[in-house]
């Protein structure tokens, strides 16, 4: 599905996954190291998330609003 999706975009040239969780949370862990291998098509894929982090959350909120609005931003600026 993700290949016939990827298809459908030939002038691609920046691919990200884009998730609020941190870096070693979420699916990226398993998608980041298995998805280029079995679709081609997104090699180069990038990630766009909060940094690595032991917990699930910053802790405090200003810093959660600092990162969410500039997770946000990046994502929208693809």
């Amino acid at each position: 599905e993700i290949t016939s999706i990827v298809g459908r975009y030939s002038g691609i040239t920046d691919l990200a996954w884009v998730q609020e969780e941190p870096a070693n949370q979420g699916a990226w862990p398993f998608l980041g190291l298995n998805l280029p291998d079995k679709v081609p098509a997104v090699r180069g894929l990038r990630r766009i998330s909060r940094r690595r982090m032991a917990a699930p959350a910053a802790g405090v909120a200003k810093v959660h609003e600092v990162e969410q609005k500039a997770l946000i931003a990046e994502a929208v600026e693809l």
